[in-house]
Formats: structure tokens, sequence, C-alpha cells
């Protein structure tokens, strides 16, 4: 973008100055702030830098900033709940392939058969009987 990483923070307070200065309808301010967003992001320290330079300009014009960027973290936490449950789906059938490997083990079937019936590595099923033994 043709910029020193010390300017961050005051490119993107300004950014979000003249965004609401556009009066954009919320929907493209949005868009046109995503494609902002994806390319100069922040440090949790920038951020909170930003923050304390929101805090120097009229109360309705933070208002306005705030909301925009509740937004984005609105967005954020529901990219994050979608990928938690794929996560959790994932290491759940993992967790089952592990249980059953286990109880495989345990009634002495063949380390064959147990490979072949849950997908297993000779690793993980390695890992399993020494945790058994």
């Amino acid at each position: 973008m043709g910029y020193d990483q010390s300017e961050k923070v005051k490119i993107k307070f300004e950014f979000l100055r003249m965004l609401l200065k556009l009066e954009l309808d919320p929907a493209k301010q949005k868009l046109v702030a995503g494609i902002f967003e994806k390319y100069l992001k922040l440090s949790p320290i920038e951020e909170l830098e930003l923050n304390e330079q929101l805090k120097q300009i009229p109360n309705d014009e933070v208002n306005h900033i705030m909301e925009l960027m509740t937004s984005w973290e609105k967005k954020g936490k529901a990219v994050g709940k979608i990928e938690g449950k794929i996560e959790g789906k994932i290491e759940g059938k993992f967790e089952a392939k592990l249980d059953f490997a286990k109880l495989m083990l345990i009634k002495g079937y063949p380390r064959k058969e147990i490979l072949e019936l849950t997908g297993l590595t000779e690793a993980e099923i390695e890992k399993l009987k020494d945790q058994i033994e």
C-alpha cells in the first residue's frame, strides 16, 4: 500500500473518518471497510492506540465508527463459531476413532484389522497400545 508500518494506526483512523463522510449505505460501507480491513490489520496494541485516538473526536462520530467496528467483530465471531464447530466435529470423530481402537486393542483384535477399521496410522495405534499397557 505504500505506507510505513508506524503509520498504520493513523491510516486506519483517517480511513474510518473518511468512510463516515462518504455517507454510503450500510452495505457499501461494510464492503469498503471489509476490503480495507483485509489489507491493513492492526495488532492488539495498535487497536488500543486506535481506540485512544478515537477518544479525541466528537462522540457522534465515534459512535458511528464503533458501530462499524462492532459489525466487523460480529462477523468475526460468527466465522469463529463456524470454524470451532468444524474443528470440534473433526476432533470428536478422531477421539471416537481412538476410543474404538483402544477397545479393539483391549479385546485383542489384530493390528491390521484395527488399522483397516479405524483409519488410524501405525504410530497412533502404537501410542494407544503404550497408553493401555
